[in-house]
Order: C-alpha cells, then structure tokens, then sequence
C-alpha cells in the first residue's frame, strides 16, 4: 500500500532530520511510529500526506510510493483522497465554526453527495461519542473535543490510508482507550493506519509494528508478537501498562496552609460547570487538577491566573484579576500561542541580561535538553521542544504560583522525566498546580490531585491513591 524508500530530508538551512528512511506497510496494517521528542516522527508524517516539502520547505531526496505510484506525480486533490490526516494541533485543521460543518467540510470539498454525506457525518459523530456537539461552536470545545472532532472528520472520506500525529496528545485516559476501540474498528474495515504516538498504552493490543526512530533514523522495529519481551524505557519510550506504576512524590507539606479556593463556582459564560468548590492546599506542593473532557479544568486554571472572571467565590492567587496575574504564570495547552522570540533562549530571557537570570535560564535549558539548540526558532520546533520550552520559561519567573496546562502530552519518557525534576525543584519558591491526563506524569510529579466532578470534587493525595486515581481517569 504506502512504500518509503531511502527517505533523507532537510530543511533550509538545518541538518538532516531523516536519514535512510525504508519502510514499507501493507494494506490494513496498523503501525505505530514513536521515540523521544524531536526524533522527526511528526517530520515523517508531513513527507508522507505531502506537506513536506510543498509547504515545509526543505531538501528531500529518495522516493514515497502509493499503489507503486509517487506520490510526487499525484495532484494534492489525488492525494488527498488516498490520506486522511489528524494533525499534532487540531486548531490547524479548523476551517467551520459549527462542528457538524466542520467534520462535513471534506466531504463537501469532495463532492459527496447530501444525503450520503449526512449519514456519513452522523455516523462519525456516534462512532467517537459526539453527537452532542455537532450542533457545538468549534472555539468552545476543550482541546479533547476537538481532537475528537479532528479524528471524526477523517471518517467522512473513505480514504484507504489513516495518518494520525500524536492523536491521544490531548485525550483523557478514557478517551484514548476509545480511540484504541475505533482504530481497532477502522483496521478491521481494512483501513491502514500510520500512527505518531509517544502514549502506547491504548495502542498496544492492535498495532502490527512499533517502529522506533532516534536521530532521525528507524533504530529498531518491533513487531506485535515482540512486545511480550520488550522494555519501553530501554528507548526511553513510555510504558506499555499503567496498573503496576506507583506513586513517587513524596508528600510532606509545609506548615504554610492557604484556601486554594472557596465557594468558588467554575463556570463558561453561559453555564456553571462546578458549583461551591472548596479545597485547602499548602505552599510548595503541586497539585494535579484531574477530571473529564469538558468538566472545566482549564476554566478553573484560567480563573486561577486571572484569564477568565470569577463571578462567585475566591482563590488563592489573588483579590481581583490584576492580582492574580502578577501572582501567576501560565502555560497553556497550546505551546505556540506562548512562542514569540526568535531564539529559545530570548524565550526565556525576554531581553533580561542579569547574571544570575542568564545562570538560571542556561540550567533550565541544559536540564530539559534545550540547550544545544538555544539559538533556534522555537516555532519550528518539534510539539515536544516547545513544551519544554514553555515549562522553561515558566520556571524561571519569579511568582508564587504555576499553573501549567497538560505540559507533558507531547513528551517521551526521558523528557517527560526532566520536566518531573525541574517543577520539583520549583517547588522550593512555587506553589504547582498541573492539569493532565498522563498518569504516568502525575505519579512521578504531584503530591495532591483534585478530582473534579459533576457531582462531588475533592483533593486527595497521591501517594496511596494510585488506583483510585488511574480508576477515576478511565471513568
């Protein structure tokens, strides 16, 4: 079906980011491209659904066949009837503001007929369990949502090849075993799907082979049959299985107790989401902020860093929005929308020159394996070196609380470590709160976890509550 030979690629101006790239997948094969961040897995994927180089411009050498056709020789209508794409970011793919409009969108382009295309659509929507947002605003889903939708809109075309970059980056544990119950339904519709995955956990009961890139080359492939006998975190990948992780974080609070916040209401502008909260928590520790798709996790962060009014109740950062700013950093979810300097280093420097701010920015790039490229673009790094660059600038302010936004989804297991160590660290001058989905991080990182719920929120610690808490996320 897809055949990769002798793929080398660079771009303008850089070093090879692909080297000898041979690969072949035959029709309905599921393989699972994967290794640390910046290993050119995502790189990989714009060569094969031709953004590379077209739009991404670079030097590429060697050959992609579809059917034994090149795929250079195809127009990009042609291809894109071959490729279905789910992109890192799936904002990037966003053109309708109502959902249903937006998962019809290719279809329209396509020429599907009306009546076909609405089954199509609505069949999609029941197949990823969102028919209750089709009649939704596309900007006011949650990130889940909207990777959900994303993933809906490449069922409408019966395209024979599913390409999917990092598809569970910001999908609850619930929703990426789902993800896995569709894949599996697409694979035995004879669908072959190529997968850019650093999470393998959902993915390890129907893949057919699990290639591993470093440095930009395939080091290792390993086939279903292999995975009985096969260390992850021999390739710094992450784990195969959760239930056996412990918690790792030791919790002992400073005397220092404060109202995290209360009688607080979480609320979008036309609904309460949460009603009455109230939760104590100490200075210095981190805490995760769990909870479904939608519940209104980041809406509570934004109201914590001064982002979105508080229309009932009070919170730690501060009185009133001004307050709670400057007490305050937030990453977001989305690293770009943070990105505005032309080195990563200025990222973090913001044109500071002290010595003790260029000390404290070049450990934090060392730490978190940034330094080699500090004098980079970060906009055209990989989603995992912009997260890190995101963390690294908020480490290095100066304010009694972080609040970071799943800052780990796009990480491998090495880097997702890194980042572990230095919110760790943080702790000494920070208060920490993380929303995540990544058990796997939250064990290693967090003290505490709020469980936020329709019904009854609460803070317990993690440590002792390992099931309970991987229980709660697969709910």
């Amino acid at each position: 079906m897809l055949e990769l030979n002798n793929i080398n690629f660079r771009y303008e101006g850089q070093e090879l980011v692909l080297k000898d790239i041979n690969l072949k997948v035959a029709a309905g094969e599921l393989v699972v491209l994967t290794g640390s961040s910046g290993c050119g897995k995502t790189t990989l994927t714009k060569i094969i659904n031709g953004l590379t180089p077209k739009y991404y411009q670079g030097e590429l050498t060697g050959q992609i066949l579809i059917q034994g056709k090149p795929i250079d020789h195809m127009a990009a209508g042609e291809l894109g009837k071959w490729i279905a794409n789910v992109f890192q970011n799936p904002k990037s793919q966003f053109f309708s503001t109502i959902v249903e409009d937006e998962i019809a969108l290719i279809g329209e382009n396509f020429g599907i007929e009306a009546n076909i295309l609405r089954q199509r659509v609505r069949h999609a929507c029941q197949l990823l369990n969102i028919e209750h947002l089709m009649s939704a605003e596309v900007h006011t889903l949650s990130s889940g949502e909207k990777q959900k939708v994303a993933i809906a809109s490449t069922l409408v075309h019966d395209s024979p090849i599913i390409l999917l970059d990092e598809p569970s980056a910001n999908l609850d544990l619930k929703s990426s075993y789902e993800l896995g119950e569709i894949l599996k339904q697409l694979k035995q519709m004879g669908k072959t799907i190529i997968i850019s995955e650093h999470r393998l956990f959902f993915l390890k009961d129907i893949l057919d082979r699990l290639v591993i890139m470093q440095n930009g080359q395939i080091s290792k492939i390993i086939h279903a049959d292999q995975l009985t006998h096969f260390d992850p975190h021999e390739y710094a990948l992450r784990p195969l299985h959760y239930q056996q992780l412990i918690a790792e974080a030791e919790y002992n609070p400073q005397n220092t107790q404060l109202e995290l916040c209360q009688n607080l209401s979480i609320q979008h502008p036309k609904k309460v989401l949460l009603h009455n909260l109230n939760l104590p928590m100490f200075k210095g520790e981190i805490i995760a902020i769990l909870g479904k798709n939608g519940i209104g996790k980041t809406t509570f962060a934004r109201q914590l860093c001064g982002l979105n009014k508080i229309k009932a109740g009070q919170v730690c950062t501060g009185q009133n929005p001004k307050q709670r700013l400057a007490n305050s950093y937030y990453v977001m979810q989305d690293a770009d929308s943070q990105l505005f300097f032309d080195t990563i280093e200025q990222e973090l420097l913001a044109g500071q020159t002290q010595p003790e701010q260029l000390h404290l920015a070049k450990k934090l790039l060392q730490q978190l394996d940034l330094w080699e490229m500090r004098t980079k673009l970060p906009q055209m790094r990989s989603g995992g070196e912009k997260q890190r660059v995101c963390v690294a600038v908020a480490c290095i302010q100066q304010v009694p609380f972080l609040i970071l936004d799943e800052p780990t989804s796009g990480l491998d297991y090495a880097r997702m470590l890194s980042v572990a160590e230095v919110l760790q660290h943080k702790t000494q001058s920070s208060t920490i709160f993380i929303i995540s989905h990544d058990y796997e991080f939250i064990l290693k990182t967090c003290h505490r976890a709020i469980l936020l719920q329709d019904t009854h929120s609460e803070l317990i610690t993690v440590k002792d509550n390992e099931q309970l808490i991987l229980d709660f996320l697969v709910a």
